[in-house]
């Protein structure tokens, strides 16, 4: 266990030294879905996918009862879903096993700021999630950072199927195996691919608002700000409800938020 903390510890060090710059992308379940993603006392969290686009119809894609658990302590992800979830199509992405992103950055504005994304740079990953204790979800919820790519390569508009090189590298992704069944879903999106150093968090790392004013700027540069007048969790879902570049490290601001960011990443691992 000693020598599992010590690597990971290593590992977060190394990507500190890397200057790329940070993306935040909201994930998962919200408060608009039926179902929610659980954490636990001690800091560990599982985490539900989006449901699949209505127009799929698929008897191969995965299912919310296909999903594995990450954490020991219950055997199926069906645990936690509400009655009729289980056979589900779910939108599985970003994928931690194949470790891909995938948006729909030519079309839907909310990922235009992802096109700016490089080699190098970070995806980080927020979802909402709910405290879950003797058996029953509690009605307290919050913003986590649950995991992130290293981005090592950007497939970029994809409106037909790739060379097989690339698709033997990313056709895990949801938004590729639901294009390989119906060829309408080629519809010019990108896919993110991370390297070996990305992570899908063990324990889950709160985006309090104490945080946020740390580490966000507003679109002008200046300060982030709270509004006092929403809950923390109406301030931070509006925000990060568009992917965007939230730490620049090209400027003397955003190496100092970076180190901020990283360092609270690393309490948690």
């Amino acid at each position: 266990m000693l020598w599992i903390q010590l690597n990971l510890r290593m590992i977060i060090r190394q990507v500190i030294e890397m200057t790329g710059n940070i993306f935040l992308v909201n994930i998962g379940v919200n408060s608009s879905h039926r179902a929610k993603s659980p954490i636990f006392s001690d800091g560990t969290f599982e985490l539900l996918p989006i449901p699949e686009d209505s127009s799929v119809v698929s008897d191969s894609r995965r299912t919310y009862a296909d999903l594995p658990p990450y954490n020991a302590t219950y055997p199926k992800l069906t645990h936690f879903l509400p009655k009729n979830w289980d056979n589900k199509l779910c939108h599985n992405d970003p994928d931690f096993e194949s470790l891909t992103y995938g948006d729909n950055c030519d079309r839907v504005p909310k990922a235009f700021g992802l096109r700016s994304v490089k080699e190098g740079d970070f995806l980080f990953f927020l979802a909402r999630l709910e405290h879950y204790e003797a058996e029953l979800f509690t009605g307290i919820a919050a913003f986590y950072l649950v995991g992130y790519l290293v981005v090592e390569s950007v497939y970029k508009s994809l409106y037909q199927k790739p060379s097989p090189d690339v698709l033997s590298i990313i056709k895990k992704n949801a938004h590729v195996q639901r294009a390989l069944e119906e060829s309408m879903f080629w519809d010019g999106f990108w896919v993110f691919q991370g390297s070996s150093q990305s992570r899908r968090l063990k324990f889950a790392v709160p985006f309090t608002l104490e945080f946020a004013s740390q580490v966000l700027r507003q679109a002008n540069g200046s300060s982030w700000v709270a509004s006092f007048n929403r809950s923390p969790l109406q301030v931070i879902g509006s925000y990060t409800r568009t992917a965007r570049c939230v730490i620049n490290t090209e400027t003397d601001t955003g190496i100092a938020a970076s180190k901020v960011w990283w360092r609270t990443v690393s309490l948690y691992t």
